[in-house]
């Protein structure tokens, strides 16, 4: 919102094209983004991966994708062929290529984001399918996995990390179901949630109602996350054969103190 407001400023202010000022703000948006998630991914990998100011340049980049899309229409299908290719190629980089012991995201999420970002440009308003890779993904069955590609962006996370400790060891025929499970709870959630607010012409009449329906589900989610994240480590209560244990191992912890006589329960002292 912060940015779209700044593009505005400047498209009003500056005389800007709108087109123009949003691909600035984003390029100063994707260059800041990228900074942050360098520094901290090597400072707290924790903290590059999961907090939203490290990893929201990689957004950025498909905003500004977006934006350039109708200057990248223009090009010849000899470089649009170069542009997938090249955007495959790093992305067979990042599946095989990167390990969990590598820093990331930092200089390395550039590998998916740039390829992603590349195979998208070299298919965009394409005449026809300019290399057999293209021709495959045009498929039914990849066009169809592409249309539950959000839900499964969605999904996949929960699914796998539940899966993972309902097991006690990893097989791949646990991979193999989890993926299912993953592909068939995308399907549902695309039928009976996207498409039906995609296409609601309701919601489409109703700006402000679009709004909340959006933005509802996910202060809930921040809700739910707030609450069972909230430490509770002063409320812990033991049960009485642990307070017992606890009990009896303290009175068998005795100093040399005790020995003498110096301390003494009470009903032994009366």
């Amino acid at each position: 919102m912060i940015i779209f407001a700044a593009a505005t400023a400047l498209h009003r202010f500056v005389g800007w094209r709108h087109e123009t000022s949003i691909a600035l703000m984003f390029c100063v948006s994707v260059l800041v983004s990228f900074g942050f998630s360098i520094f901290e991914s090597y400072r707290s990998q924790p903290v590059g991966f999961f907090a939203t100011h490290t990893r929201i340049w990689e957004l950025g980049v498909g905003v500004l994708l977006a934006v350039l899309e109708k200057r990248v229409t223009h090009i010849s299908n000899r470089v649009r062929a170069v542009l997938v290719w090249s955007g495959a190629v790093l992305l067979l980089a990042s599946i095989f290529g990167l390990t969990g012991e590598m820093t990331y995201p930092g200089y390395l999420a550039l590998l998916p984001t740039i390829g992603t970002a590349l195979f998208i440009a070299g298919g965009f308003d394409a005449v026809n399918d300019v290399s057999i890779l293209q021709r495959i993904l045009s498929t039914r069955p990849f066009i169809w996995l592409g249309q539950l590609s959000y839900s499964i962006y969605l999904w996949h996370w929960p699914v796998f990390r539940f899966y993972e400790h309902s097991v006690e060891r990893w097989q791949p025929i646990d991979m193999a179901i989890s993926i299912a499970l993953v592909v068939v709870l995308s399907w549902l959630t695309y039928i009976f949630v996207e498409k039906p607010v995609r296409f609601s012409k309701w919601l489409g009449t109703r700006p402000v109602t679009s709004i909340l329906t959006l933005t509802a589900p996910a202060l809930l989610a921040v809700c739910f996350v707030l609450f069972f994240s909230t430490d509770q480590s002063t409320v812990v209560r033991l049960a009485p054969s642990q307070e017992a244990v606890g009990a009896e191992s303290v009175r068998k912890d005795r100093p040399a103190t005790y020995k003498a006589g110096c301390h003494t329960p009470q009903k032994d002292a009366a």
